[in-house]
């Protein structure tokens, strides 16, 4: 069994933490189910709904900036240089829940990741409705610490460094998140975590008990 020690560096740290949560996730599974879960096959994912909540910097504040346009904000690098994308993201309500989640289309998210060599910012281009999945920063992460932040497309977001997210969802239409994260090698950088593979499970914003939305 390997452990955290002090002379391991942030992002050993993780790895190792990783490893350790497929073991406990492993060893609670027998038979079929292991053997499924080393596979990433499941028959049905399980959905889990989180509750959303307005994305405001008073809240949001412990994970970044909330920023009103692409530029207000970069994100802070640590190893390297950032770099700049964009990424077409289409609302689907017919998600599907038998197979590996597409981050660019409908509301499931089941793939999470942090970065050690800078942080990363998203910003809906064309203002669409959005959702973005966070968690806090921590060696490794369980679906219920997962919270969803709901802008009405004029907003975005700068996250700190090692800030657990995802690819933002888009509720309506049609989005083009521009982003800024760490020009590094995304393996060597990150830690992510795969519920939709490992454990059968996708998130799913609980969009019909916010009140700030109107479908």
């Amino acid at each position: 069994m390997a452990l955290i020690t002090d002379d391991l560096n942030p992002l050993e740290r993780l790895q190792v933490a990783k490893a350790e949560h497929y073991r406990e996730i492993l060893a609670k599974a027998d038979g079929a189910d292991a053997t499924a879960l080393l596979k990433g096959e499941h028959t049905m994912l399980e959905i889990l709904k989180v509750a959303v909540e307005p994305l405001v910097q008073e809240t949001f504040a412990p994970f970044g900036q909330v920023i009103s346009s692409f530029d207000e904000a970069k994100p802070e690098a640590v190893v390297g240089a950032l770099t700049e994308n964009a990424y077409t993201v289409r609302s689907d309500l017919h998600d599907p829940t038998t197979a590996a989640l597409d981050l660019s289309t409908g509301r499931l998210r089941g793939h999470f990741a942090c970065h050690n060599d800078a942080g990363q910012s998203f910003y809906p281009s064309r203002h669409c409705p959005t959702i973005f999945f966070i968690a806090p920063i921590q060696p490794m992460i369980e679906p219920a610490e997962l919270r969803a932040f709901y802008s009405d497309g004029s907003s975005g977001i700068c996250m700190k460094v090692l800030v657990w997210h995802t690819m933002p969802v888009c509720l309506r239409g049609e989005e083009v998140y521009l982003t800024s994260r760490g020009d590094q090698d995304y393996h060597a950088h990150s830690t992510d975590v795969h519920f939709d593979q490992d454990r059968g499970l996708a998130l799913d914003p609980d969009m019909e008990n916010f009140s700030g939305w109107k479908a």
